[in-house]
């Protein structure tokens, strides 16, 4: 079935790579790509799910996204 959703290129291209960088880190880049010829507007809301394990009282570390930007988490 053609829905023509991608009909006049007007769509977004969303990519998300991930990497370790060591045994506890796990890096995330989303990359967005507007295939449109005009401009728009998109709004990114990455989910990410950690484990609770400092409720369980193993550990008292609790997981944190880290910005390395004005623009990035």
């Amino acid at each position: 079935i053609d829905t023509g959703l991608f009909n006049n290129n007007a769509y977004f291209d969303v990519f998300a790579e991930y990497a370790k960088a060591n045994v506890d880190d796990i890096l995330i880049q989303i990359t967005v790509h507007n295939r449109n010829t005009e401009d728009a507007r998109l709004h990114i809301l990455p989910t990410i799910w950690f484990r609770n394990t400092w409720c369980w009282g193993y550990d008292t570390y609790k997981p944190q996204l880290i910005s390395s930007n004005n623009e990035e988490i």
